[in-house]
């Protein structure tokens, strides 16, 4: 069994720049696609990711060189073989509750990141809880 410092070596290790770059540079492209279930403010009782945690995934991202498309830019650059080598991160949001408008867009458009927001159509309309 590891021990908590051989796994914080070895997470760093594996995380390092160096190790990325050359990895990187012997893969395909790739998009990384992130999903965010609910932006939640605290004082709502929804549970979910604060507001204040995906702005600062956003600025980390942001920091350390990553670019942000559209998941339907990255299907289409990458079936016609025109993605980009780049740190790629896509972003998707689902089920459509309200907050992923009043919260989460407002956040993604501050750091001009493309979202796509797949909608149960039955909840949407009022026929489905999920």
């Amino acid at each position: 069994m590891k021990t908590p410092a051989v796994r914080k070596l070895f997470r760093q290790a594996l995380t390092a720049p160096l190790l990325s770059n050359m990895v990187r540079s012997l893969l395909s492209p790739w998009v990384t696609v992130l999903l965010v279930h609910r932006v939640a403010p605290a004082n709502e009782g929804i549970s979910g990711v604060s507001p204040e945690h995906l702005r600062n995934c956003l600025r980390y991202l942001c920091a350390h060189g990553y670019d942000f498309i559209s998941i339907d830019d990255a299907i289409e650059q990458t079936l016609a073989g025109s993605l980009p080598r780049k740190k790629w991160v896509c972003f998707t949001i689902d089920d459509g509750f309200l907050d992923q408008v009043t919260t989460a867009a407002q956040i993604f458009q501050e750091f001009d990141c493309p979202a796509t927001c797949f909608l149960v159509s039955g909840l949407v309309d009022g026929r489905l809880w999920p």
